[in-house]
């Protein structure tokens, strides 16, 4: 046991906001598809909604943010990269802070992918989502 819990979609605001108050990690996927409710952006040049709860929870509970992810050197060995804090543009305007601090988000995610395609993980379908403007 290495003292991961997962949150299941079902009732995860309570659980989060207890988690991030006894200063604990919580991981959010953002290359996910989040259909209507995700902000929409351009990922890797294609339309896509993407999840708010990152950025959500940083500026509504004002909670530090780190990027992290893993790299397999080997078959038996990985690196795990993790970031410095981000900064999280706060201008005063909610809506638009949510909007900027998740395309930032997906920025970094972009950037570490184009580095090493071959090690994204991706097992669903980020794009399938119509956006209407």
């Amino acid at each position: 046991k290495i003292g991961i819990k997962l949150i299941r979609k079902r009732g995860f605001l309570r659980p989060i906001i207890e988690a991030l108050n006894r200063n604990e990690i919580v991981a959010f996927f953002t290359d996910q598809n989040a259909h209507g409710s995700g902000i929409p952006l351009q990922v890797f040049g294609r339309e896509a909604r993407i999840p708010r709860g990152a950025a959500e929870f940083a500026l509504r509970l004002d909670k530090p943010v780190i990027f992290a992810y893993m790299i397999r050197e080997t078959p038996l060995e990985h690196r795990l990269i993790i970031s410095e804090e981000i900064q999280l543009t706060r201008t005063g305007d909610y809506k638009k802070d949510l909007q900027q601090n998740t395309a930032h988000f997906m920025e970094l995610i972009q950037a570490a992918v184009s580095r090493r395609p071959e090690q994204w993980l991706w097992m669903h379908k980020l794009w399938n989502t119509r956006i209407k403007v």
